[in-house]
């Protein structure tokens, strides 16, 4: 059993389903067969023959994706089980003390997140279904989504096997064309993978991944490019929707008097642009 020091295979069953190392490993990976597959393109368009100086840089109004598939492990584990699909659903290993390492949306109405206890979710739900990790699934499904995104630009920042941030600038000259790639993804890695994703429009990193927020799940949603619409729609957010801010990191900004995005946005944006 994993959950015993004493089998003689406990090392080495542990990291073979460690859910960080196997995406470690498995980032690595992608990262260099994708990286082999942009050496070999033949196309020498503008889009394609940007050195990676010049990606996410030169644009003077850029327009960025954020692209998320929804609640990953979940949905690929239950693709081939419908009698699951509207059933509250974690993917875990291991006893009570085991992190979901993801849920489903069922599972999320009823107060369920990713990260929490496995004991601590049962006792919310009972009834939850609790399934294994299927790595294997997982990659396959990332191959297919990277490579819908690969379809339409080589402007890819990878954050995760379900996760990037692709830069629409030279494929949308403003925020309604933007929208139109986005669904356009979204119908592909459907299409391909037979999941669902989000996609969040800005004029910059950290507004695309706040309209990811609002588009979730299975939407496109455009922040504004106005920098007076920009700050007042910050004002929906809290400094704890910002990504790697958590407990200790907001508890400076409250010290600061800061609670809203809007308030740091600013600084923020500052920071992102190197200005």
């Amino acid at each position: 059993m994993l959950t015993s020091s004493e089998n003689p295979n406990f090392i080495s069953d542990y990291f073979s389903a460690s859910r960080l190392h196997h995406l470690s490993v498995w980032k690595n990976r992608f990262q260099e067969k994708l990286m082999n597959q942009l050496s070999v393109l033949d196309s020498k368009s503008d889009a394609e023959s940007l050195n990676e100086d010049q990606i996410f840089s030169h644009y003077r109004d850029r327009l960025i994706a954020h692209v998320d598939m929804d609640a990953f492990f979940a949905s690929v584990s239950t693709l081939d089980k419908p009698d699951l699909q509207n059933k509250p659903v974690v993917i875990s290993h291991g006893g009570a003390k085991a992190a979901c390492a993801s849920a489903n949306y069922a599972a999320r109405t009823l107060g369920i997140q990713n990260g929490m206890r496995l004991g601590h979710a049962l006792a919310i739900c009972p009834s939850l279904v609790v399934l294994p990790y299927d790595f294997e699934a997982y990659e396959r499904i990332s191959f297919a989504f990277f490579g819908v995104l690969r379809s339409f630009t080589s402007q890819i920042e990878v954050l995760s096997c379900d996760e990037a941030i692709l830069d629409l600038s030279l494929l949308a000259e403003n925020v309604d064309d933007a929208r139109y790639v986005a669904f356009k993804i979204r119908e592909q890695v459907k299409v391909s993978t037979r999941c669902t994703c989000s996609v969040g429009i800005g004029i910059n990193k950290i507004l695309a991944r706040m309209a990811l927020k609002r588009a979730k799940p299975n939407g496109v949603f455009a922040s504004p490019k106005n920098q007076l619409k920009i700050e007042k729609w910050l004002t929906e957010f809290s400094v704890e929707d910002l990504p790697n801010v958590g407990y200790k990191t907001f508890a400076k900004f409250e010290n600061l008097g800061i609670k809203s995005i809007a308030v740091s946005y600013t600084h923020l944006r500052a920071h992102e642009t190197g200005r």
